[in-house]
């Protein structure tokens, strides 16, 4: 469609123009988002951001980890208030399994009120004792600042514990820790060690992560072919920052034969899994016709999704598009954008199940 601003050129520069590092929720797991082009639309770090095809812009890291995901997912007994009892009279007697639960439970108000500072206080008793999960936790909180002043540099101390015990998803905050220079001096070398380890155990995060490494030869010799493989591996399994990188490369012919039909496959994988990036793209190529058969109806509702997470881009997309609707249409569209949604957050239901 013709005025959709999309700047879908398949230019590559020589150099990636940047690794964007962020904290979803406060964690300090991330995404990176490694492109090329010439200008960036996007939210600023630390919020979900997305640019014009083949642009480097923001974006969210995923969010593997949170306060209503692992470690805090742990299965408790059905009968909450029987369960926390449970938990409080054995943590007192210094059980640093029960402290890391009841610390959950305190986290998410299971069986006793939530407290976000007994919440931290279970947990870093269960850390003092080595309990690798409550190193994590407590690193976490200490991270996010929920419950205990803001520390990232405590919080790398126990992130540090937990990931010489094994834990992937300290390596891989670590990791970024030292990518940053966030609480920890600068250290590429010292970070891809760290998301190394975390891949070898399999975490789909530490993977993107890596490959972004290898793309923009940070900490490692710059190799396309390593960054497409580590991608491409984590998009197979459904990594949605993932599956939108692989469509970017497809777009670009960087690394990957150039298709916009993949292009297009790829960026609706990540679409659906709410991806704001791939929303928005997924959005400009029904309205161009590009991978994709035009289609206006589509083309708006993926920007609808897209500007609802916040995509200046998209907003302007679905604006140009509303104005040569008539009511009927706009109607219909408005309906596609919600069926859109919809598919969205059942999706994302399913998953936190």
């Amino acid at each position: 469609m013709k005025g959709v601003k999309t700047n879908m050129t398949k230019t590559v520069v020589q150099n990636d123009r940047a690794i964007l590092w962020l904290l979803v929720v406060g964690l300090v797991v991330t995404i990176f988002w490694v492109t090329s082009g010439s200008s960036a639309a996007a939210k600023g770090i630390p919020s979900k951001g997305i640019v014009e095809q083949g642009e480097a812009n923001d974006m969210p890291l995923d969010e593997s980890l949170d306060d209503n995901s692992d470690p805090e997912d742990d299965v408790v007994p059905q009968d909450e208030d029987q369960a926390a009892l449970f938990y409080k009279k054995a943590a007192e007697k210094g059980k640093a399994v029960a402290q890391f639960t009841l610390g959950i439970l305190y986290s998410q108000g299971k069986g006793v009120p939530a407290d976000a500072v007994q919440s931290v206080y279970w947990y870093r008793k269960a850390a003092e004792q080595g309990h690798v999960e409550a190193q994590y936790a407590l690193g976490l909180k200490l991270a996010q600042g929920k419950g205990v002043a803001k520390n990232v540099q405590e919080a790398a101390k126990w992130f540090r514990k937990a990931a010489e015990q094994g834990s992937a998803l300290a390596q891989t905050d670590l990791g970024v820790m030292y990518a940053q220079g966030n609480g920890v001096p600068q250290d590429d070398q010292q970070a891809v060690l760290l998301f190394k380890k975390a891949v070898q155990q399999g975490f789909l995060d530490a993977q993107y992560n890596l490959a972004s490494m290898y793309a923009q030869g940070k900490g490692v010799p710059q190799d396309d072919k390593q960054a497409v493989a580590l991608f491409r591996a984590a998009a197979d399994q459904g990594q949605a920052d993932a599956q939108y990188m692989i469509g970017v490369r497809y777009f670009q012919g960087r690394g990957l034969p150039q298709s916009d039909n993949q292009a297009a496959d790829w960026y609706r994988k990540a679409a659906e899994q709410g991806h704001a990036n791939a929303q928005y793209n997924l959005g400009a190529m029904y309205a161009e016709g590009q991978g994709v058969a035009p289609n206006d109806f589509k083309a708006y509702a993926w920007s609808c999704l897209s500007a609802a997470q916040g995509h200046e881009g998209a907003a302007k997309n679905r604006d140009i598009i509303d104005e040569i609707f008539t009511p009927e249409e706009r109607v219909k569209a408005q309906a596609l954008a919600a069926e859109f949604q919809a598919r969205v957050d059942n999706r994302e239901a399913a998953v936190s199940r």
